[in-house]
């Protein structure tokens, strides 16, 4: 299956950004790391339960009724809150723009994407940490749309590999 399918917008920074996105886990994979999952499971099980939470808040209301079940409702949308105010501050402050996260060996990465809607510029963030959490390097990059999308706008993933590449730090490139 070729890596050149989806066609970006030219002219929307976002499409690009996005499309760029979606191609660092298997460049990161071809280097040797593990992707991990914890943040998207986080963000799912906080978001599920606050749904889980209100289905059964509304089930419980339809079968009691509303004056016998205030209560319960009072509690359950205060819960709800909650767990929406925590996946909030899950998603701004813990995940921060996070595409790539994932382990080789006793080193965790982690890569953030970024970029202006006035410049076309994809912006990278590579964290490296050992096992204890230490920072081993802490980088970020600027690289320009023009140099990996075609006119048509498709993704020459050759050149965006490449350059994803270069931004590894050199001496970490072998761990």
């Amino acid at each position: 299956m070729s890596k050149q399918q989806t066609s970006a917008n030219l002219y929307s920074q976002n499409d690009l950004k996005n499309v760029c996105d979606d191609h660092i886990s298997s460049i990161f994979g071809s280097e040797g790391y593990t992707q991990t999952h914890t943040l998207v499971d986080t963000r799912l099980a906080l978001g599920y339960t606050s749904i889980v939470i209100s289905a059964i808040v509304a089930y419980y209301d339809y079968k009691v009724g509303f004056k016998n079940a205030l209560v319960f409702t009072t509690t359950g949308v205060i819960i709800y809150f909650v767990l929406n105010a925590a996946l909030t501050y899950w998603l701004l402050n813990v995940e921060k723009n996070c595409v790539f996260q994932g382990t080789k060996g006793d080193t965790r990465i982690t890569v953030r994407s970024g970029g202006k809607n006035t410049e076309p510029i994809y912006e990278l963030e590579i964290v490296l940490e050992d096992k204890l959490g230490k920072n081993i390097s802490h980088e970020k990059f600027k690289l320009s749309f023009e140099q990996f999308f075609d006119l048509n706008g498709f993704i020459v993933f050759n050149k965006f590999s490449k350059s994803v590449k270069e931004c590894l730090p050199k001496d970490k490139k072998k761990m």
